[in-house]
């Protein structure tokens, strides 16, 4: 009952909002190729999960809600992905090679508007993969990630999972930043070829 009066008050991101969060980024892929599907995914994540956070704390979730421990763990993984990938970019000549190597092809296939369908595609895709958290957000907004819900049979167990899932989240997260500042020193110290 709690978070189905928090959800009726919480007033989340339009449709239309989400789309231009994820729509915007993606449109660099007409700049290049390759930085429509790497940094437009990670700002569309970062915009998205902003947008939501700014929602639940207009609304006075509590800071350790499941909906706001989500939305922050979407944050991380956006904001991480692309420092990540500007890491990458900057100081590894290997990666500038294949950014232009992918480049070229796609010069090769058309006209920078021949890209616009994949580019629109990639946009729905980045506003389909925000709709967990923003489920969380409309459900969880002020259900606490680190206690039980209070509610006993199926409902109590759907709870206990929906918490589960935003902590397996973050483990994820943090697992995929550990293993890439782990590859990355690894290459830096056998070589960009080295098998890690």
């Amino acid at each position: 009952a709690v978070a189905a009066t928090a959800a009726s008050a919480l007033a989340l991101p339009s449709l239309k909002t989400v789309s231009l969060a994820c729509l915007i980024p993606t449109l660099s892929g007409f700049y290049k190729s390759e930085y429509g599907v790497s940094y437009a995914y990670g700002t569309a994540m970062t915009a998205t999960s902003l947008l939501v956070l700014r929602s639940l704390l207009s609304a006075s979730a509590p800071l350790d809600s499941i909906a706001v421990v989500h939305a922050a763990a979407v944050l991380f993984y956006g904001v991480r992905l692309n420092l990540f990938l500007a890491y990458r970019e900057i100081f590894l000549p290997r990666f500038r090679h294949m950014r232009e190597r992918i480049e070229d092809r796609a010069k090769s296939r058309g006209s920078r508007l021949s890209r616009t369908p994949f580019i629109v595609s990639c946009a729905a895709l980045y506003a389909f993969l925000a709709t967990p958290f923003l489920v969380t957000s409309k459900s969880c907004a002020e259900m606490s990630i680190k206690c039980c819900s209070g509610e006993s049979g199926v409902v109590g167990i759907i709870w206990n999972l929906v918490r589960a899932a935003v902590v397996a989240t973050w483990g994820g997260f943090l697992i995929e930043a550990w293993g890439d500042f782990a590859k990355s020193i690894g290459k830096a110290q056998k070589g960009e070829d080295a098998l890690i």
